[in-house]
């Protein structure tokens, strides 16, 4: 509080008032309403990183299963009912619903008219491929290179 010359009067406390303290967290409300949403990822984003790292760490445990075991481990995908396993493995695994997948392989890697095999040889080479996650105008390529057969994944928006 001032007095009429701009001097503090005397016994008033510094500080803000409840008014000013309630007028700045409005503000920063209203503030964290339109940016937090905008960095945050959103649930597609969410499900195509998912779906890309889930394929890539399954094309990267075949490859060292067939490098360890010394016996040729395959990844098949069936891109109609968007599942993948290990070949041989009862236990399949899902892609998220809602991302178109397609897949970029060699003619004797297609294995059915919506399925595809990733082979890995006990040489760490594999038959090479990719498939390919779209969600809107966001994919994600995961690329298996067929000298090392190493996974990567290649994002573009």
């Amino acid at each position: 509080m001032t007095g009429a010359g701009g001097d503090r009067t005397a016994g008033a406390a510094a500080g803000f008032t409840l008014l000013e303290m309630l007028v700045v967290l409005a503000i920063l409300a209203l503030a964290s309403v339109v940016v937090i949403p905008s960095v945050s990822p959103s649930r597609a984003d969410l499900a195509l990183k998912a779906s890309a790292l889930g394929l890539s760490a399954q094309m990267r445990s075949a490859r060292s299963a067939a490098v360890d075991r010394n016996v040729e481990h395959a990844v098949v995908v069936d891109l109609k009912h968007k599942l993948y396993w290990v070949e041989g493995s009862a236990m399949a695994r899902r892609i998220a619903p809602r991302l178109a997948l397609s897949a970029d392989m060699r003619p004797q890697d297609v294995v059915g008219p919506a399925t595809v095999r990733f082979r890995f040889h006990p040489d760490g080479t594999s038959s090479g491929g990719a498939l390919v996650l779209r969600e809107g105008s966001r994919a994600a390529r995961v690329a298996i290179d067929w000298r090392t057969g190493a996974p990567r994944i290649e994002w573009s928006r």
